[in-house]
């Protein structure tokens, strides 16, 4: 079950008031792609000042559309996720289900995250 999802404006890392963190996360996340070239979804903890709203407490999940163009949505899960790297039907099934309950959740329509 989740309990909160955040929204992860896209911009450029280098645009004005971008913060050490988020400039941080778009790097690793370039850097993790390049080295997973037939990945297109990851799921990792959010890194601490990334987001105002997250905590240590929060995931990422986070979409390539193509390379250098990635779509992100924070998470607090209920109890933390298993350690290591999840598996991309994984990582894309959550992915999916956020996007999916957040356009209900827009409709009108009870938001029922996994």
């Amino acid at each position: 079950m989740v309990n909160r999802v955040i929204e992860i404006p896209c911009y450029s890392p280098s645009a004005p008031g971008a913060s050490d963190a988020e400039v941080l996360a778009r790097k690793l996340d370039r850097l993790w792609f390049q080295a997973n070239p037939d990945r297109h979804h990851r799921i990792r903890r959010a890194i601490d000042g990334e987001l105002p709203e997250a905590t240590a407490a929060d995931y990422v999940v986070i979409r390539q559309v193509r390379p250098g163009v990635r779509i992100r949505w924070a998470f607090l899960p209920d109890k933390p996720l298993p350690a290591g790297e999840a598996p991309e039907d994984v990582a894309e099934a959550l992915f999916d289900t956020i996007v999916e309950d957040r356009a209900r959740c827009e409709l009108g329509r009870p938001l029922d995250l996994l």
